[in-house]
């Protein structure tokens, strides 16, 4: 089942943010929702480009590419997660895959100036 936790982490977000692919592709086998939001508005997706799987990240988008430019409550999306931990290969990865370089959060700021800000 597709219970949360108290901060409204599925079983899915907390596969995710940990690596565990298998345990990812187990789960969306038997239907958890990749588009559930927890309660700071991230995705699934969020926490796996948080912790730099990038495995995970492949497994998530596969059949769900629209979520690559999903934003969370601050209106951050993956892309703006990758640029300020500095995974350059992330964010090379989320580019390919679709992500919107020109979007920008609720202050209005975009991947680059995440990047610019986190000296990355």
């Amino acid at each position: 089942k597709n219970v949360p936790d108290k901060n409204g982490n599925t079983p899915l977000h907390v596969a995710a943010a940990n690596g565990h692919d298998y345990a990812v592709r187990t789960l969306m086998a038997l239907f958890a929702a990749v588009d559930e939001k927890n309660e700071l508005g991230r995705l699934p997706l969020h926490d796996a480009v948080q912790n730099g799987h990038v495995d995970v990240v492949t497994t998530l988008l596969h059949g769900h590419q629209e979520t690559v430019n999903a934003a969370d409550a601050d209106g951050r999306t993956p892309l703006f997660i990758a640029a300020a931990t500095g995974q350059s290969r992330m964010v090379d990865f989320l580019l390919n895959n679709g992500a919107d370089l020109r979007r920008t959060d609720e202050f209005g700021n975009s991947a680059l100036h995440i990047a610019v800000f986190s000296k990355n």
